[in-house]
């Protein structure tokens, strides 16, 4: 019954590897490819000096006539005719080994070129095979792989709309609490006699703070929403209350009066406090999210090794 599927998949398992060695090969070519490129390039710079140094020698000048009359110009220029000879020596070395690799490398690239479709061929031969296992007694095993498959997957996708959540909780709160920092800056030269112009700049970065807040409310109360569909799978010791109490009450009554610069610097305190909170929770809603990630991708290898080695 899977005489022939068998084949098909033992032959691409074995054309798979042959890509992958050459992939290996690819990356490890590429790499000294780099290498031996800076070798040629400083190989480069030295045979331009040596040649510039012979013929700064063969010129006219004060230092070249006083070397003719002393009778060593003619060792100097030998000196450099040899320095010529021995740069010229690496250079031509460094470009041949560069020459080697770039071909080795453009030959890599297009065998490698072989592994997608590799991929797919293999992947059709597997997928033909679990057809003909649900077919059989493997029926079982195969659901119960999906089963968990499916809820890894699930639980994937609650996982990055809380992720993404957070993290627009988290711009917002940030530029709530560069706005108070503001605020609280220009509110001391305030206070020391800076005139109109800081009372001025003072209100603005209020007002920038107060519609920062709303939107940070309200991205922190979507925030809380999401972290109720993943039930809070982070153990964190955060309450989700603290998000919608601090939108509904910090972000809608604090800013109604700030004749006090102290309610500034309580504000700026409050709203870094509830920026750390979400940072921590983006922290561990991302941990768990990578490992889910990991997990399916080994659930779907296992899987795929189960059925092909059936």
């Amino acid at each position: 019954m899977f005489e022939s599927v068998n084949r098909r998949i033992l032959e691409l398992k074995a054309r798979q590897e042959r890509v992958s060695e050459k992939i290996r090969m690819w990356n490890d070519a590429a790499s000294e490819l780099e290498v031996r490129l800076k070798e040629k390039a400083a190989a480069e710079t030295d045979l331009k000096r040596a040649k510039q140094k012979v013929a700064s020698l063969q010129g006219v000048s004060p230092r070249n006539l006083v070397a003719s009359v002393l009778g060593n110009k003619f060792d100097a220029l030998r000196m450099a005719d040899d320095e010529i000879s021995e740069a010229n020596r690496i250079f031509e070395a460094a470009a041949a080994k560069v020459r080697r690799l770039e071909a080795d490398v453009l030959g890599l690239k297009q065998d490698c070129e072989a592994f997608p479709r590799v991929q797919e061929d293999l992947a059709e031969a597997i997928s033909a095979k679990e057809k003909l296992m649900r077919q059989t007694a493997a029926a079982d095993d195969i659901n119960a792989w999906d089963s968990r498959i499916v809820e890894m997957k699930s639980r994937l996708k609650e996982l990055t709309e809380a992720v993404g959540a957070g993290k627009v909780a988290q711009e917002h709160l940030q530029d709530v609490v560069e706005s108070l920092d503001s605020a609280a800056g220009w509110g001391v030269w305030d206070m020391l006699g800076g005139g109109l112009l800081a009372t001025a700049v003072k209100h603005s970065r209020l007002d920038d703070a107060k519609d920062h807040a709303q939107r940070a409310g309200h991205a922190c109360r979507r925030f809380a929403k999401e972290l109720g569909d993943v039930n809070m799978h982070v153990s964190s010791s955060l309450e989700i209350d603290g998000f919608v109490k601090f939108a509904d009450y910090f972000f809608d009554n604090l800013f109604t009066d700030w004749a006090v610069q102290s309610k500034i610097g309580n504000a700026l305190e409050q709203a870094k406090l509830q920026a750390s909170e979400v940072d921590a929770l983006l922290l561990k809603l991302e941990a768990e999210q990578a490992s889910i990630s990991v997990q399916i991708k080994t659930l779907l290898q296992d899987k795929a090794q189960y059925i092909a080695a059936y």
